[in-house]
């Protein structure tokens, strides 16, 4: 009898994570395929001509209004704000004023540290986004950080650095796990499924991403680890191309662009072109967006039982 109900409340639990998957499956899938996932608001060389001659912080500023009327999920500014300047201290107060963007810090292989002290520590792993390694044994090869003032990660929804490290051919072939900060276009998705009570993260031990389940913002489930692969010798998650759709910056501040809703929106400030695998080349934005198509598309893809 005892065995009989042991072996009952087995395939209830066995139901009731195959009922929470399947559920986790389909969030997912209606996210990677929705058409209003994410556009880009391009801030090109024409455009940044223009905000400069308008005070480019208070054009930045009109145009992160226009984006938080949509009332999105996410703004992500592909810029770190990390030059203090008291004259600009009216865009530090509106950056996050009634709606919380994420932004970026820089890290790099000059020894440059700025912004880096006891009170700016105290947000790694929360706002700062970072991953908590075992082995500390340098993957990645960066020597400096630059944050943002502490006004800035304090009321920021989070910030992020991406550090990509290109293969021999100067080639970005896959999506880099290997330092301690937490890449942007993983904090971008993890913003996503957060509502779903679902993060994705690296698992150091199986050198893996897992989609996890989590309560009171902690993990405490894995569902899958998700859609990595080895290759040489170190974890290898491939990056899949996907363009989204763009809109100039300059058109929208003279009212001459209309936005639609976006869950995402991206404010792209490089003109910087990288090669994929195969030597295709993408702006940065693109490749940003094309690394949250691959995480959300690898989280799909998870079985149901």
């Amino acid at each position: 009898m005892i065995k009989f109900f042991l072996f009952f409340l087995f395939l209830l639990l066995i139901g009731c994570n195959a009922i929470n998957n399947l559920e986790s499956k389909i969030k997912i899938t209606n996210l990677k395929n929705d058409s209003k996932l994410i556009t880009i608001i391009d801030v090109d060389g024409e455009s940044l001509l223009h905000m400069k001659n308008q005070g480019f912080h208070s054009s930045l500023l009109n145009l992160l209004n226009i984006l938080k009327e949509k009332k999105p999920k996410i703004i992500f500014i592909a810029y770190s704000f990390v030059d203090f300047d008291e004259k600009k201290s009216f865009f530090y107060e509106g950056l996050n004023s009634n709606f919380q963007t994420i932004s970026t810090f820089i890290l790099n292989n000059e020894q440059t540290i700025a912004g880096y002290n006891q009170s700016t520590k105290g947000f790694i792993g929360s706002k700062i986004k970072a991953i908590k390694k075992t082995n500390e044994e340098g993957y990645y090869h960066y020597s400096g950080i630059e944050l943002p003032p502490l006004k800035i990660i304090k009321e920021s929804k989070a910030i992020c650095a991406t550090y990509d490290y290109p293969n021999n051919l100067g080639e970005i072939d896959n999506i880099y796990a290997y330092h301690e900060f937490e890449n942007c276009p993983l904090t971008i998705t993890n913003e996503l499924l957060y509502s779903d009570s679902l993060q994705i993260k690296f698992d150091d031990d199986q050198a893996q991403y897992a989609l996890y389940s989590i309560k009171n913002d902690k993990p405490i489930r894995v569902i899958q680890h998700i859609g990595t692969e080895t290759k040489y010798n170190f974890n290898y998650t491939p990056i899949q191309k996907k363009i989204y759709k763009k809109i100039k910056a300059k058109d929208l501040l003279e009212g001459n662009a209309k936005i639609e809703f976006s869950q995402i929106y991206i404010i792209n400030s490089s003109q910087n072109k990288f090669k994929l695998l195969g030597g295709e080349e993408i702006y940065g934005s693109d490749l940003l967006g094309s690394k949250v198509f691959t995480f959300l598309d690898l989280a799909s893809k998870i079985s149901v039982f």
